[in-house]
């Protein structure tokens, strides 16, 4: 049913069997969650989360590889919900989240305007070892609405060797600046992407300079 593009067909089968006391093995669960996944629709994400909570139930082998693929898809998918729900299965699956796993629930946050979840899943990440993408970084400073959140993200990541802020990190923060009309916070920031050596488009370096005058 798999091989044949029916990977719903083969979760009711999957579903039927346990209730009849013939347990399928961990490779049917975590195929059908792949399959599921490669389709990525709601409905399918939402039958991907159904199953792999049904296979822990059971105690059932759920691979990294299987639950990457499946937050990979609710992040293609904008699935911020789903993704949260499959990294916790992930988690109480018992096996290691690896980088993977993080950059694809960090990627399922950015989604939404919950810029507090996408901190702590950046947060998560960088504890766990790992350094977001600037184009994540970037994306989490987009949904930012208050200078006060765009700092933090920037306090967060700069310290990391292997993530370099850049324009667009440092024009995010001054539309931020720029709505509060924080001018010190703009001065400090101008000078830190400077020092930087980040260059600065000159519409964001004038709103600055306007706030000034």
């Amino acid at each position: 049913l798999i091989r044949d593009g029916k990977p719903e067909v083969a979760a009711r089968v999957l579903v039927s069997m346990d209730k009849t006391g013939h347990r399928p093995d961990s490779s049917a669960y975590n195929g059908i969650m792949q399959s599921l996944s490669e389709r990525g629709g709601r409905g399918d994400l939402t039958m991907a989360l159904q199953i792999a909570a049904k296979g822990l139930e059971i105690e059932m082998e759920l691979t990294v590889s299987t639950f990457n693929k499946l937050l990979a898809a609710c992040a293609r998918d904008g699935s911020t919900d789903e993704g949260v729900s499959a990294f916790k299965l992930l988690q109480k699956s018992g096996q290691i989240p690896d980088e993977d796993s993080y950059a694809s629930l960090l990627a399922c946050t950015c989604m939404g305007s919950d810029v507090a979840l996408s901190m702590k899943a950046m947060q998560g990440m960088i504890n766990a070892g790992y350094s977001p993408k600037m184009n994540l970084v970037n994306r989490v400073l987009g949904a930012c609405t208050t200078s006060e959140q765009a700092t933090k993200v920037f306090s967060t990541v700069g310290d990391l060797p292997d993530v370099q802020l850049n324009s667009r990190s440092y024009a995010e923060l001054m539309r931020c600046v720029r709505t509060e009309g924080n001018l010190e916070l703009g001065v400090r920031s101008l000078k830190s992407a400077l020092r930087a050596g980040v260059y600065l488009d000159g519409d964001v370096v004038g709103s600055i300079v306007d706030m000034a005058v």
